[in-house]
């Protein structure tokens, strides 16, 4: 069954570009029984998905250039309808393009996460997810300069990684503002995934 999440959010920055993303699903490294369906098209559309947990529905993924400006070597967003923010293609096209990303992950009541990729590797994950009745919250890799560490200690586990710090966290790193409303809106091209079932 799947589940429902209030204000959800799942975006990833990304080095990598649409040739990048053609490329990994054309090579060997692309390991999946039914390679997904790929389209590119024009859209001045918000480009926001909902997200679900569960598989009732096909995994779901749009990787587009913002209107938005980023930078520091990011130039495209993704985002999925899945609540682990289809995290298992991300690290695969980070890995065969040998490029970054960075991706955060928020969703009521029960998940928040950043977590940082390089050549397929985790080199920072901050997450912090409610497993059943109970917070975890966990952190592996080197921290960076930026991170305002004084919240891990927060007595209570779900407060050591409010929205406020994962929007900050991003924009130390990539350069985008989840808070400038152009940031789901791209006047060009998109290259949409979707996973195909048998």
């Amino acid at each position: 069954m799947s589940k429902q999440y209030s204000n959800p959010l799942n975006i990833a920055a990304t080095e990598f570009d649409f040739e990048d993303v053609e490329r990994f699903f054309d090579s060997s490294d692309c390991r999946w029984k039914l390679r997904p369906g790929i389209t590119r098209s024009l859209s001045m559309q918000d480009q926001r998905l909902s997200v679900q947990s569960g598989g009732a529905q096909p995994a779901a993924g749009v990787f587009y250039r913002p209107d938005a400006l980023g930078g520091l070597g990011f130039d495209h967003l993704f985002t999925s309808n899945m609540a682990d923010g289809w995290d298992s293609l991300l690290v695969s096209i980070s890995a065969h393009a040998r490029k970054r990303c960075v991706a955060i992950r928020y969703a009521e009541p029960d998940i928040r996460e950043f977590k940082v990729l390089h050549a397929g590797e985790c080199v920072r994950v901050i997450q912090a997810i409610k497993d059943g009745r109970r917070w975890e919250f966990h952190s592996t890799g080197e921290a960076f300069e930026f991170e305002e560490q004084d919240f891990y200690g927060n007595r209570w586990k779900k407060n050591r990684l409010p929205w406020p710090l994962l929007v900050r966290y991003f924009k130390c790193c990539t350069g985008f503002a989840l808070s400038d409303p152009d940031i789901f809106r791209s006047d060009g091209e998109v290259l949409r995934v979707l996973e195909r079932r048998a």
